[in-house]
């Protein structure tokens, strides 16, 4: 606030029950009031008082009182906070101090302004500053002004808040669409950055961006094209309206293609197969239908879309190594059979572990003699012990492991060590397809469970060395054997 000081033009007033002495001196009104109580010191003073009322001077542009001024937008909306802009066209925001005063520096107080936009640093006439370019981003963008009253950002001073609005499409129609011939396409847009409060509107146009000769369609976000024998540009300008204040943008070209007239459809189906367990099945169709198809494979049932195949987009399909039968299905889709044509049922039958081995091991044993239990080489082992053990079935392979030597096939090895029976013996990592259980018993008829208390020391991806040592007392007879039992 100003110093108060003596005015040239001083009017001397003097009363002797006056309780409230008002002056107005200059515009804006100031009032200085003086209680009775602090001017009158007694009668005789209050008979010959002689006051001398003084008023504010120098109020101007920069004093933050009730009727100073403030920064205010010239254009384009005239004493409004709001700044209406569009991307990719230029903005000229016009603001200058609402006061007479001119200035001596504008500052960008606070806020950020959009990218592509700069603040002048000149005042020009009629106390007037902009801030000009080309917004490259959308958003609003809240800044303040101030306006001081010498250079340099010094002395008093008087601000304005605005917020600039960049217009912009946060979706623009589709660059390019396929359709049929004869059909139809539906295009659409949103913006984003719109001033707050402002009206939108949509104009469609045929033709590439910009050329305005033929509109189209109504009012709307979207539009649906007519029936299309031939490829058709189109895009639209979206207008955003604020008072007497209109900004645009117009949207890229979205081109129409009309494709051909054929839809998708599955040639061959693709096969059921087997394979071993832990194999892979690879599944193919043919196709029909005008280009570019799409696939999509799935597990499960025909038509059942709930588990799809990641990245198989083509003809064939490899599945991923398969322990359990599984079932597969594929879907050919193209523009004019967009909701696909569907495939049959491929089932991938896995055949269970020792028919597996069996399949590749055991390709000299006869058919009528490849069961788990049969003998085909009369060797007094069936099958199964040599796929549990890993023996030749093609040969009379009987050998047997040494305790502690490291084996890596054969029938379970017995020792003495500490007096107590060990038994060491190979099994299958997972045992896929059967079970292992050592026994010990003190007779051949009568046989219990041993717990196995170490573990197993591997051998390789698919076999593992494992030791049991008789639970029961040193001394003795005893007697040791592992049981191999088929899991159904």
């Amino acid at each position: 606030m100003n110093s108060i000081r003596k005015h040239p033009r001083l009017r001397l007033w003097s009363s002797r029950v006056s309780s409230l002495l008002l002056l107005v001196q200059r515009s804006p009104i100031i009032q200085l009031i003086l209680p009775e109580a602090k001017i009158l010191g007694g009668s005789a003073i209050a008979d010959t008082a002689t006051i001398a009322i003084t008023t504010v001077v120098g109020l101007g542009a920069y004093d933050s009182v009730s009727g100073a001024t403030s920064v205010v937008q010239v254009s384009p909306l005239a004493n409004s906070a709001i700044v209406p802009a569009a991307i990719g066209s230029t903005l000229s925001f016009v603001y200058k101090n609402s006061n007479s005063d001119t200035p001596g520096t504008y500052q960008l107080a606070s806020g950020t302004l959009p990218a592509g936009v700069t603040k002048s640093s000149t005042i020009g006439s009629g106390r007037t500053q902009v801030i000009s370019g080309v917004p490259t981003a959308t958003g609003a963008f809240p800044i303040t002004l101030t306006a001081w009253e010498f250079s340099n950002n010094t002395g008093r001073s008087t601000s304005g808040s605005f917020t600039i609005y960049v217009m912009g499409f946060s979706t623009q129609p589709a660059a390019t669409t396929s359709i049929n011939s004869g059909s139809t396409a539906t295009l659409t847009c949103a913006v984003t950055g719109a001033a707050a409060g402002a009206t939108l509107a949509y104009q469609w146009y045929q033709g590439a961006s910009g050329t305005t000769t033929t509109a189209v369609g109504t009012n709307s976000s979207s539009f649906t094209t007519p029936p299309l024998a031939v490829a058709t540009n189109y895009w639209v300008k979206v207008s955003s309206t604020l008072s007497t204040s209109t900004v645009s943008v117009n949207s890229n070209t979205a081109t129409v293609n009309v494709t051909g007239t054929v839809p998708a459809a599955v040639g061959s189906q693709p096969a059921s197969t087997t394979v071993n367990y832990g194999g892979t099945a690879t599944l193919s169709i043919t196709s029909t239908g005008s280009a570019p198809l799409t696939y999509q494979w799935y597990q499960g049932m025909s038509g059942d879309t709930s588990i799809p195949i990641s990245n198989s987009n083509s003809l064939s399909f490899t599945t991923p190594a398969l322990i359990a039968n599984t079932s597969y299905w594929v879907k050919v889709s193209n523009s004019v059979n967009p909701t696909g044509a569907i495939s049959n049922t491929a089932t991938v039958t896995v055949r269970n572990p020792f028919d597996s081995w069996m399949f590749v091991s055991g390709s000299g044993v006869p058919s009528n003699q490849n069961g788990p239990w049969d003998i085909p080489l009369g060797d007094g082992f069936p099958n199964i012990l040599k796929y549990a053990f890993n023996l030749n079935p093609n040969i009379p392979d009987i050998r047997k492991l040494t305790v502690g030597a490291g084996n890596t096939a054969g029938l379970p090895g017995t020792a003495l060590v500490s007096g107590k029976l060990r038994i060491e013996f190979i099994r299958r990592k997972g045992s896929p397809g059967i079970t292992y259980t050592p026994q010990f018993g003190s007779n051949p008829s009568g046989w219990a469970n041993a717990t196995i208390l170490n573990a197993p020391t591997s051998i390789d991806s698919t076999w593992e060395r494992v030791v049991v040592d008789d639970p029961a007392p040193a001394g003795g007879r005893r007697f040791g054997r592992v049981a191999v039992t088929q899991v159904p």
